[in-house]
């Protein structure tokens, strides 16, 4: 397993529903593996808080306001993940 993560340093994560629950923990544990994580939800004011504490600790986070039933949201999200 450890192998495996290795392959994911420096890389990046897009994590939607980042701003509580199981995507705020997958959030947390990505950015301990060197990879810049792209936060997603359509709560702005919580996912600017988690970068904060991401970058805090030495991670590098983007926190990207949401709405995954948005196409157009989608394709901003993206962009901004590239």
């Amino acid at each position: 397993m450890t192998e495996q993560l290795d392959r994911l340093r420096g890389g990046v994560a897009v994590i939607t529903g980042a701003a509580s629950g199981i995507g705020e923990a997958l959030a947390l544990q990505v950015a301990e593996l060197d990879m810049r994580v792209v936060l997603a939800d359509i709560s702005k004011a919580r996912i600017d808080e988690l970068a904060a504490t991401i970058e805090a600790n030495g991670g590098r986070a983007l926190a990207v306001e949401t709405d995954v039933s948005n196409p157009e949201a989608l394709d901003t999200l993206a962009d901004a993940a590239y």
